[in-house]
């Protein structure tokens, strides 16, 4: 992959509580983000009323998804890798056109 990754802030916190046992995978999160193959777009701090108005409108949604829900309506070209189908493919940017997503078979 020659682009770097792009991620929010919100989310490289959950990343690395999840990663809290796993050493390694955390110390090649940081070299990522070191390399700039990681990059973390400040997506909360940015735009705190469109990830609010989002959580609002969604009951089941995250804060860490609201960010790349706003992240993807300011790169509206960029895809996002996800596990979590069942949620994905229900937001919807405030255009109203889906998250374009890559959802690998979990």
């Amino acid at each position: 992959m020659d682009e770097p990754l792009l991620t929010t802030e919100t989310v490289l916190a959950e990343v690395c509580h999840r990663l809290v046992r796993a050493r390694a995978a955390l110390q090649i999160v940081t070299l990522m983000i070191a390399e700039g193959r990681l990059v973390i777009a400040p997506v909360l701090a940015e735009n705190p009323e469109r990830v609010a108005d989002l959580l609002n409108r969604y009951a089941e949604m995250d804060l860490g998804d609201g960010t790349l829900v706003a992240l993807s309506e300011r790169i509206p070209q960029a895809r996002q890798v996800t596990l979590d189908r069942r949620d994905f493919s229900r937001y919807r940017r405030a255009d109203g056109a889906p998250v374009p997503s890559i959802m690998p078979a979990a």
